[in-house]
């Protein structure tokens, strides 16, 4: 897996109605290659919330900073992670109140060998891909 690139696409669609009320698309999804890893990010803005596109697009952001700061220390509590995540989400909505940027954050981070998932809010996140054979796993 060290050796493999990992290949990542995407795409958001705005609504019918949102299209006709004038909503901007409020989903956001970024990827970046890291020397150190691989980070895949989806968000699902709030339609119903003023800023949830502002929110959702801050959730990828906060997710790059907070991936870059967790490959220094892959040990740290992924709980910790997520407070961070947060916590950067908070400053990169600013100074847009959280209520009117509600957005799902559903993300992927590769360092090494290791892969964590993760999801604040609700949705489904997977990986899936081919390994040797015999390729030990990671424990963790």
């Amino acid at each position: 897996m060290l050796d493999q690139l990992w290949n990542s696409w995407g795409a958001t669609a705005i609504g019918p109605l949102h299209v006709k009320a004038g909503i901007p698309n409020q989903d956001s999804w970024m990827a970046r290659r890291y020397k150190w890893g691989n980070v895949v990010v989806v968000s699902d803005g709030l339609g119903s919330k003023a800023h949830s596109d502002h929110g959702s697009k801050a959730a990828c952001l906060a997710v790059f900073d907070a991936a870059k700061s967790y490959q220094s220390n892959p040990e740290a509590s992924i709980i910790d992670v997520l407070r961070l995540i947060h916590a950067n989400w908070l400053v990169k909505i600013a100074p847009f109140a959280p209520s009117d940027c509600s957005a799902t954050c559903l993300f992927s981070v590769q360092i090494e060998g290791r892969i964590t998932l993760g999801r604040l809010g609700d949705g489904m996140i997977a990986a899936f891909g081919e390994t040797e054979k015999n390729a030990p796993y990671p424990q963790r």
